[in-house]
């Protein structure tokens, strides 16, 4: 049980409970087969985008430095077939989430 993190294990705080008490993970985790990745994998969230800047925000700011990269789609249509203006590129033109920028070290967009 790990004491600086409630409700983690493991020697390093990085298993969450759930799959701490599970007996299977608990047979492999004993028997050594399960280690830390040397490199961690990369958390891409992707999402449909329409029109809710502010529903938008919470979700970055909530997932902070927990996903690696966003894949955001708008379609220049409403979910009821309606034609309509694309909105989230001009936003993020005009700072829109600026503080949530991500540095991309794979020579791509540095936006979300």
């Amino acid at each position: 049980m790990c004491v600086c993190r409630e409700g983690w294990n493991g020697a390093e705080c990085s298993i969450p409970d759930v799959v701490w008490s599970s007996k299977s993970f608990q047979v492999w985790y004993s028997m050594g087969l399960i280690k830390r990745r040397q490199k961690p994998r990369r958390i891409i969230n992707g999402l449909v985008f329409n029109h809710e800047l502010d529903l938008l925000e919470i979700r970055v700011n909530y997932l902070g430095e927990a996903v690696d990269k966003y894949v955001i789609v708008e379609s220049n249509y409403t979910y009821f077939g309606t034609a309509k203006p694309t909105e989230f590129e001009i936003k993020l033109e005009c700072w829109f989430l600026a503080e949530s920028y991500a540095q991309d070290n794979t020579g791509g967009d540095n936006r979300l």
